[in-house]
């Protein structure tokens, strides 16, 4: 299974094409413009599946695409007050995992608390937690009673780890790779999109990559991180 993570800063109706050449299975697309706009037209491969979730005054949300046979279902249990954490179902018929897709709002790492305390019941089974998070532990300081390195040993006390730092070996903090440049700035480089998965499925990981700013800024000031597992998860 390959999952696309990236913040496209809207327009993904005509940004999807550069995503789906890859061939991935799901796609999650924080800063997604509103359902009613992703009609796809032309040669822009459609979705078999997908859930868009945004504040209804606001124009833009996150996106959850599948492009294979996964079918995606919003849990009963989504809390709307939390900003934007999706809870998901996710599932082939052989098998499947809850997923949180994550779009954090201000104040970002207590918006991830939140989903962590809240959604705690899902955070037993084979699951994914993947997106922007706007966060990063250069900023633990600022965030003392919710800071993101604290989130981080939390996940990983519940055996979910960063696919990321899991397989580069790298610390919190002193990543070598960015997925965001400031105002598209390459001298601005931070790391603040990431990927959790749970033990069971980060024994499955093969493979993980981010996009290179030449390639990618001129679409949107975020890099897109594909992470790839065996097949069978």
């Amino acid at each position: 299974m390959k999952l696309i993570i990236w913040n496209c800063k809207k327009d993904y109706n005509y940004k999807a094409k550069l995503i789906v050449i890859q061939e991935p299975d799901l796609v999650i697309i924080p800063e997604c413009e509103k359902s009613e706009f992703l009609t796809f037209a032309g040669e822009i491969v459609k979705p078999t599946d997908f859930i868009w979730y945004g504040e209804p005054s606001a124009d833009r949300g996150i996106g959850i695409f599948s492009y294979s046979n996964y079918q995606i279902k919003l849990l009963d249990i989504h809390n709307p007050a939390i900003k934007h954490v999706i809870p998901v179902l996710v599932t082939n018929g052989k098998e499947s995992f809850n997923l949180l897709a994550v779009w954090t709002l201000k104040p970002y790492t207590k918006q991830m608390w939140d989903a962590i305390k809240y959604y705690s019941g899902v955070l037993a089974n084979d699951i994914i937690i993947a997106g922007d998070f706007n966060s990063n532990s250069l900023w633990d300081s600022a965030n003392k009673n919710s800071s993101h390195s604290e989130f981080v040993k939390h996940l990983e006390s519940k055996e979910i780890l960063s696919v990321y730092h899991h397989f580069y070996n790298e610390t919190q903090g002193k990543e070598s790779t960015p997925t965001f440049h400031w105002y598209h700035h390459e001298d601005k480089p931070f790391h603040i999109d990431y990927c959790f998965a749970s033990k069971k499925l980060i024994s499955k990981l093969t493979n993980v990559e981010i996009g290179k700013f030449a390639d990618w800024a001129k679409h949107s000031d975020h890099m897109p991180m594909s992470i790839t597992f065996d097949e069978s998860l």
